[in-house]
Parts: structure tokens; C-alpha cells; sequence
């Protein structure tokens, strides 16, 4: 899938399975808008924080593109942290390792979108930190291009799903557990709070499976 639906895809399984971010993205939406449409780009949106959070956090455990971004050293050599890199030798970080370094991150395999946020508990350097090393979109002038756009798509995705929608996860274990980790496999394959995707340069996936029920509004 393309990345905007397999980031929307994500932020439903960490969801369905943290009961206190989900209550308090349907607050926010619920008590923000009358309308679904009224759920357009604008400042009733922008003051959405915690929708905006529990996207990026969602987009660091799962980045759409995981995996490394290479880039081949040119004619003149490169030093990177300090080492030198000759000419010809491909470069290039992971960005899944580096969304899951606890140095930007504190417990880093656990979905918790008030990192975002600057509070009492999480000041604004803190957040800035974690800011510095969030690259779904990657970094610098090969960043894409898209970014601003597909964050506004998945803003308003989300929000108009949940102001529509009560969504929980099946009753039926077998379809509840599509998308998670399983015990005894390969770290970390065997996170069961965490989606499982392969990545390539867009995430392969399967699941999540979701019930939904209109809300009467």
C-alpha cells in the first residue's frame, strides 16, 4: 500500500490496543467538531494536538519506509560521525532503528503519543530531541516532497473516522491478532503490541482487522 494508508493503517492497531490514547482522541474530536464536515484544513484542526500526536507516534513505531535510504559516497570521500567513508561505499541508516533508539526515545516499543506533547512531565527539550530523530518522511533536501500533504490527508482521515465511527477489535482472537506480533518468534517479530510489517520502499502489511459502528450524531 502507499504510505499514507498503511501510516493510517498503523495508527488504528495502536489504537484498538491502548483503551486511554483512544478515549482521548475521541474527546478531542468529538468535543472539537459538530460536523463531519467541518473536518477540513483549518484552525479548528491545527489545534488538534492530540490527533497530530498519536499520528507522528504511530509513524515512528511504523514508518512507512522502514528500512535505510542509501546514498553512495561521491569522488571526494565523506566523514560521517567523525570516520571517513572513501568514494563508492553506499551509506545509510535505518530508519526504523532509528525511531526505536531509546536515546530520542524513552521506552521506545511502547506507543505513547504524549511524548509529543511538552507538559509538566515532558518538557519542551525532550520533545525537541525526539523531534530531531523522527524521519518517516526522511530528512534534509531528500525529504519528500509530499510530507505536509500526507499529513494533512491522515489528519483529517482520522478524524473523520473517528467523529463518524466507535471501532474496536473483533471479538474473534483469530482476526484480533492479525497484524501483531507472535510469541517465541524473532525479535522483534514477537511484540505483540507492535504492528508487524515488512518493509521495503513502502511497507508490505496485513491487518489490522477493525469493527466499526456508526455513532448517532
Amino acid at each position: 500500500p502507499d504510505a499514507t494508508s498503511s501510516s493510517l493503517a498503523s495508527t488504528f492497531f495502536y489504537l484498538l490496543r491502548n483503551d486511554e490514547a483512544y478515549g482521548k482522541l475521541c474527546e478531542e474530536i468529538r468535543c472539537t467538531f459538530e460536523h463531519m464536515e467541518d473536518i477540513v484544513p483549518g484552525k479548528a484542526l491545527s489545534t488538534c494536538t492530540y490527533l497530530r500526536a498519536c499520528l507522528d507516534e504511530a509513524m515512528r513505531m511504523n514508518p512507512a519506509n522502514g528500512s535505510a535510504l542509501w546514498r553512495e559516497v561521491i569522488c571526494e570521500g565523506a566523514v560521517v560521525d567523525g570516520r571517513p567513508v572513501p568514494a563508492g561505499v553506499d551509506v545509510g541508516v535505518g530508519i526504523y532503528s532509528i525511531h526505536h533508539q531509546a536515546d530520542y526515545f524513552p521506552d521506545p516499543y511502547k506507543y505513547y503519543p504524549e511524548r509529543w506533547i511538552v507538559n509538566e512531565g515532558n518538557p519542551k527539550e525532550t520533545v525537541k530531541l525526539a523531534q530531531s530523530a523522527w524521519a518517516p518522511f526522511s530528512l534534509g533536501p531528500r525529504g519528500c516532497a509530499g510530507k505536509a500533504a500526507a499529513i494533512m490527508q491522515l489528519s483529517i482521515g482520522l478524524a473523520r473516522v473517528v467523529f463518524l465511527y466507535d471501532m474496536r477489535t473483533p471479538a474473534d482472537p483469530n482476526l484480533a491478532m492479525i497484524g501483531q506480533g507472535v510469541k517465541g518468534a524473532k525479535f522483534p517479530w514477537s511484540l505483540e503490541t507492535e504492528f508487524q510489517v515488512k518493509g521495503t520502499f513502502s511497507n508490505i502489511l496485513h491487518g489490522p482487522m477493525i469493527e466499526f459502528k456508526k455513532r448517532e450524531v
